[in-house]
């Protein structure tokens, strides 16, 4: 914005100076005329300069927009990575879910005959059986909620991850408005100078 303030200052400047040259060369001494030339022709070298530094401005943000499109690639590719390791969790959970499921039906298979058993002999031997059921079972549903847990993680990369590329794409398309407008102006200046190298 400050670059843009100081094109506009130095073509109104060019275009002051300009005017002022050509109302001098209609008629005064000849060495005021020599001073005022010399003053003019400053002021030229100066609005000269704020156009080439306008004119890095406008490279500066063709480098940013250059870095940008680079990043996009990256930012892509990340996409990608994080889809991938989105659906490999999402198996993990639905395996964990198959394995909770067989660990469920089987508790409930030993719980069954554990608690229909009559003799107290047969009935110690089937506790452990119950047992070790019930610990497969909570070992189930701790993997259960571990595979969750990874998979919200991986959803919200992959949210984060297409976020980035909306992010970078947007600063892409701010730069190049950016660009445009300066070179609007940078071509507007380059044609007021060259009509003053004319005269």
């Amino acid at each position: 914005e400050d670059a843009t303030k100081d094109l506009v200052s130095a073509q109104d400047k060019l275009q002051k100076a300009q005017k002022e040259y050509n109302a001098l060369l209609e008629g005064t001494s000849e060495d005021s005329l020599s001073k005022e030339v010399e003053k003019k022709l400053a002021e030229l070298e100066g609005a000269k300069t704020n156009l080439e530094n306008a004119k890095k401005t406008v490279e500066d943000l063709n480098q940013q927009k250059a870095e940008c499109e680079a990043k996009i690639q990256e930012a892509l590719s990340n996409v990608e990575s994080t889809k991938t390791a989105y659906e490999e969790a999402q198996k993990q959970t639905s395996f964990a879910k198959t394995n909770l499921d067989a660990a469920t039906s089987n508790y409930n298979e030993k719980k069954a005959i554990y608690d229909g058993a009559t003799n107290e002999e047969v009935k110690t031997e089937y506790e452990t059986d119950l047992v070790k059921a019930q610990n497969e079972l909570s070992a189930a549903q701790n993997n259960l909620n571990t595979a969750m847990q990874e998979q919200a993680q991986k959803e919200n990369a992959v949210t984060n991850a297409e976020k980035n590329v909306t992010s970078v794409n947007q600063k892409i398309l701010d730069l190049e408005k950016q660009i445009e407008s300066k070179q609007k102006e940078l071509d507007a200046f380059n044609q007021s100078i060259r009509m003053q190298k004319k005269h």
